[in-house]
């Protein structure tokens, strides 16, 4: 919740976590305020990963991020998470202004989704027309474009509108693993976070009709996560954790182990979280692997996480986060005899 001063002064604490817990770069798929966070990471005046803001999600009404649901429409309109669109010139007029607000990327969304109100998570949205026209302002400013798109037709049309980022894809079928591979797109499952909802519900915080929406998904996902596997799709590892107590901010590395789970390997899992995900970042050219010319990003663990993955997610076991050669955590490095901290 960044709607308040309260609730960025949490989102600093959580951009801290996010660093203790190992992440160097993390991405923002749709809020203002990660805009404002990620300058001031830059800048030094508070302590975080590098941040890839995507601004304001563009969604169409009665949208997954038309947020009519959690507050009076013309105050969503002016200041919810999402950018309502509709038609192809107010969707490239939505790019340009998520664009000269500062955003890395930009979101889109091509279905419904979990917690919107007045749809389902096989609905599709946008035409084609409505998709082209913000892919290609996106595009001919060098950013990418990353969709919320859940299932289906919706899949479909992200991936042949020209988008570079798939989340969710909870639905999918031959032709549509077919069109990641042809089309080199990144997919990102979302895994532990669906996993939490169909299980808990409102325990963390949604109501009944999205615990509704997440067990329904939940009962394809994972067969489908294996079948993406076997199909070589490219998979990154991106949590989509709201910050309820049992998906909180830091606790993202849940999803590699969920992944693991699910039927990656420990390495492909890693693999996910760094080499993969750099490019669904748009940034293999300067992170995901250790190579001259790029960034010193570097954990360092006390255990094998290739022989317990599940390490990761103990604070304890990690001894030292580096970001830019800088080191920002330190929780005892072993050191030979007399050498200086």
């Amino acid at each position: 919740d960044f709607s308040s001063n309260l609730g960025m002064v949490r989102a600093v604490t959580d951009v801290r976590s996010y660093l203790e817990a190992g992440y160097t770069t993390i991405q923002d798929v749709g809020s203002r305020a990660a805009i404002t966070l990620r300058n001031a990471v830059r800048e030094g005046a508070i302590v975080g990963p590098r941040i890839l803001a995507a601004g304001r999600i563009i969604s169409q009404t009665a949208g997954h991020a038309d947020a009519f649901m959690f507050m009076p429409v013309e105050i969503a309109y002016n200041l919810g998470f999402g950018r309502v669109a509709d038609g192809p010139d107010e969707c490239r007029k939505a790019a340009r202004e998520q664009i000269r607000d500062g955003a890395d990327l930009i979101k889109i969304c091509t279905t419904g989704g979990m917690l919107s109100e007045k749809d389902e998570s096989t609905h599709w949205h946008f035409t084609m027309d409505e998709i082209e026209a913000i892919t290609e302002e996106a595009h001919k400013t060098g950013r990418i474009v990353c969709s919320h798109s859940s299932a289906w037709k919706g899949v479909e049309n992200a991936i042949e509108g020209g988008v570079d980022v798939v989340f969710h894809a909870y639905w999918q079928d031959g032709k549509i693993r077919k069109m990641f591979v042809d089309k080199d797109i990144v997919f990102n499952p979302t895994l532990a976070i669906v996993g939490y909802m169909a299980e808990y519900g409102e325990k963390i915080g949604i109501t009944d009709w999205a615990a509704r929406k997440a067990r329904e998904a939940r009962e394809v996902q994972l067969d489908n996560f294996k079948e993406c596997l076997k199909a070589g799709i490219q998979i990154a590892h991106g949590s989509d954790f709201m910050g309820s107590p049992m998906v909180e901010q830091g606790t993202n590395a849940k999803e590699l182990v969920a992944m693991a789970d699910a039927g990656m390997t420990p390495m492909q899992a890693i693999l996910a979280s760094t080499k993969v995900a750099s490019k669904g970042v748009d940034m293999e050219s300067k992170i995901g692997t250790v190579e001259t010319g790029k960034f010193a990003d570097l954990l360092l663990l006390r255990e094998d996480p290739l022989k317990n993955l599940q390490s990761i997610l103990d604070l304890s076991n990690i001894l030292m986060v580096m970001k830019e050669g800088k080191v920002f955590v330190d929780r005892g490095i072993p050191r030979e005899k007399g050498e200086a901290r």
